[in-house]
């Protein structure tokens, strides 16, 4: 049996040192990256971390920063406001789980075409088993969103999985 109590002073030390670190660099590109790798060390069953960043000059969603996927891909991706989950997300500026395929399918069905051949191919074309995506949200603006996405793991996420990425 593990003991639960372990694992959160471990999460604890480690959002600690997250802050710290994120607070050390000016540069938009290591905090992004940072991000990513804290979160991944965090999140157990998670397969892919993407964040997508509103760019104010085209009003889309762009990819900003990933892990477990094709980079050069998703750097074509534009979502608009609400569209797919990113931009449901970003919109609502609320965090959202998912816990089965048909919640996820329903969420993505208006994806834009060309934007969900590129995002299917930078995720080596998986379908998501499970999913959570959580706004960068500050003094009620939104700046973009964090995905994060179990293709091959056993195992759905947790609402203490997504309040994690929301502390970090």
């Amino acid at each position: 049996m593990i003991d639960n109590s372990f694992i959160d002073v471990k999460k604890a030390k480690k959002l600690l040192d997250i802050n710290k670190m994120l607070t050390q660099s000016l540069k938009i590109e290591e905090i992004l990256q940072n991000l990513i790798v804290a979160a991944n060390e965090l999140i157990e069953v998670s397969d892919v971390l993407i964040i997508y960043l509103y760019d104010e000059k085209s009003g889309k969603l762009k990819f900003a920063e990933g892990e477990g996927i094709d980079k050069e891909k998703l750097r074509h991706i534009a979502f608009s406001p609400g569209e797919s989950i990113s931009g449901k997300v970003f919109v609502e500026k609320k965090s959202k789980l998912f816990t089965s395929e048909q919640e996820i399918d329903a969420y993505m069905n208006n994806m834009d075409e060309e934007n969900y051949r590129y995002y299917y191919q930078g995720v080596y074309k998986r379908k998501i088993k499970s999913a959570f995506c959580v706004p960068i949200v500050n003094k009620d603006h939104c700046f973009g969103i964090v995905v994060v996405d179990n293709f091959n793991q056993d195992g759905i996420f947790t609402k203490e999985d997504m309040h994690v990425i929301e502390v970090i």
